[in-house]
């Protein structure tokens, strides 16, 4: 396969163009990226009421204002990552397991003498190079979570946050009152 040709950093004019995407609605001076954000920039999103037809725009559409802290932070795929794995390690069921000389079934006694036979010297049965012997240093049920800084943990929500906002793919709604549980009803709205 080809190797994966690895994306050039955007330049400082297209993450600021990113945050003045149509639904962020940024007032102030942009962070550059790559550090925090400025005290002084505002941001707000529009909100979607629900069942709205593609959020179409009306004279007196809500606002909303947003946490720079929270919404615009620059892109930091180190920290998702920690995050990421940190959480899959998390959902791991750890319960591979497979059997010791303890577990396994079968004496322990030497199978014939050492010498004298003509045969290759052997001595359990369940040796882990015969035939239904054990597993030597195989997986036993284990936790496989592990302590991730509580900071850490939620600069990387923050980071995907903003990201998912910087993308478009982020939408505000005023509530998921709905009414009625069917799919077909939600659709119809």
């Amino acid at each position: 396969g080809e190797a994966e040709v690895l994306k050039p950093k955007p330049s400082y004019e297209e993450a600021a163009e990113a945050l003045r995407h149509p639904a962020i609605l940024a007032e102030g001076a942009l962070p550059v990226l790559g550090q925090l954000p400025l005290p002084g920039l505002t941001l707000k999103a529009k909100v979607l009421k629900f069942g709205d037809a593609a959020g179409a725009d009306a004279a007196g559409d809500e606002v909303v204002e947003l946490d720079p802290d929270v919404w615009a932070l620059p892109p930091r795929p180190e920290v998702v990552q920690q995050v990421v794995t940190w959480h899959r390690a998390g959902l791991r069921a750890g319960n591979a397991s497979t059997k010791t000389y303890a577990d396994k079934s079968g004496s322990g006694r030497k199978l014939y003498q050492q010498k004298g036979s003509g045969k290759a010297r052997a001595g359990n049965i369940r040796a882990p190079q015969r035939l239904g012997g054990v597993k030597t240093h195989g997986p036993k049920p284990r936790n496989w979570s592990y302590p991730l800084n509580k900071k850490i943990r939620n600069l990387g929500l923050r980071v995907a946050l903003s990201a998912k906002l910087r993308e478009g793919k982020l939408i505000v709604v005023d509530g998921l009152d709905l009414g009625s549980h069917k799919t077909a009803e939600t659709h119809a709205a």
